[in-house]
């Protein structure tokens, strides 16, 4: 591997030392970054997030629907009890009908009581908990909103997700977000209420040739248009098939993703990302191969903290769903 300097390189832009090789074929950043900016850009549109109001009570004990832990007698009463709201944006208008699509397969190790889900302004009562059952809501053509409370009652039963192996290609599952929230306790502390951040997420992807072998780069950006941090960020990419991403050409800001905060699981790639301010920028690259014969699309998921609301007295996190636009992979190019 030919580990020469990469020069020239602005002093505001944050580039890998050294030169890398991926699939047998060297490589520098900076001729990755070039690849990239020679490519066209893509319109993106972004429609604003809503919120509306809710009743929040919490009764943890009555009525789980045959939950496995339908027996606790624990009461919501002098516990922790936390309130949220995950807004799946829209995809909007796409030729492939793609949704953005939420699991609802439990809460992680808290306690959620389905009497006091509302979904869009509307009462809701999902399946959670249901043995081999699995329910959807999907955000294709306006955005959806879910609000819920949750209670601090069970300890060490992160796994219990774990017996439903679905997953979605264009989404997260319930169970992977609040995972991803960790300890709400830390999160609620000094609240920035009615202050949101707003993540602007768009994708660029290039199809190019070299020594004979099919390489494509994905390059993700996440603006923060809001006016408050984005906390809590995770990334997720299923990609499509024909399609591998090497683990050592992924790029945070031109620097090599901590290997902390990745995780790739046959095609499937999730990553944690830093905080991002109001007005900052994070550039994710990511380089691998392309199959001969494959023509197919790909489109990534975001999941966020964007800040909190305040309704009749009670502090509401609010938490964003967005897909990224979607890109058509051909073997002439991208469009």
């Amino acid at each position: 591997m030919d580990h020469n300097k990469i020069d020239d390189v602005k002093e505001t832009s944050q580039t890998c030392d050294t030169s890398f090789e991926v699939g047998g074929d060297p490589f520098t950043f900076c001729k990755i970054q070039g690849i990239i900016e020679e490519s066209e850009n893509f319109d993106h549109s972004n429609s604003d997030e809503y919120a509306i109001c809710f009743d929040v009570n919490c009764n943890c004990n009555e009525n789980l629907m045959d939950s496995n832990y339908s027996n606790s007698n624990e009461k919501c009463s002098n516990i922790s009890k936390y309130f949220l709201e995950v807004i799946l944006k829209s995809s909007g208008d796409n030729s492939y009908s793609i949704a953005n699509n939420l699991i609802l397969d439990s809460c992680g190790k808290y306690t959620c009581d389905i009497n006091q889900f509302v979904l869009d302004g509307n009462q809701f009562f999902p399946n959670i908990y249901k043995v081999g059952i699995l329910e959807n809501i999907y955000a294709r053509n306006s955005d959806r909103c879910l609000e819920f409370s949750l209670c601090d009652v069970r300890d060490g039963c992160e796994e219990c997700s774990e017996d439903e192996k679905a997953d979605t290609s264009y989404g997260f599952k319930l169970s992977q977000i609040i995972s991803n929230l960790g300890d709400l306790s830390q999160i609620t502390k000094d609240l920035t209420v009615n202050e949101f951040g707003n993540i602007e997420f768009t994708q660029k992807a290039v199809i190019f040739s070299k020594y004979n072998r099919k390489h494509i780069i994905f390059s993700f950006k996440l603006k923060n248009v809001g006016s408050n941090t984005a906390s809590k960020i995770l990334f997720k990419d299923v990609l499509p098939g024909g399609v591998c991403i090497y683990d050592n050409a992924i790029f945070i800001n031109g620097k090599y993703v901590n290997k902390d905060n990745l995780s790739m699981d046959g095609r499937r790639i999730i990553i944690k990302f830093d905080d991002i301010g109001a007005d900052e920028e994070i550039d994710l690259i990511m380089v691998g191969s392309m199959q001969d014969g494959y023509e197919s699309i790909n489109c990534g998921v975001l999941t966020y903290v964007s800040g909190f609301k305040e309704t009749y007295g009670v502090k509401v996190m609010s938490v964003v769903q967005v897909l990224s636009n979607i890109k058509a992979l051909k073997l002439k190019g991208c469009n």
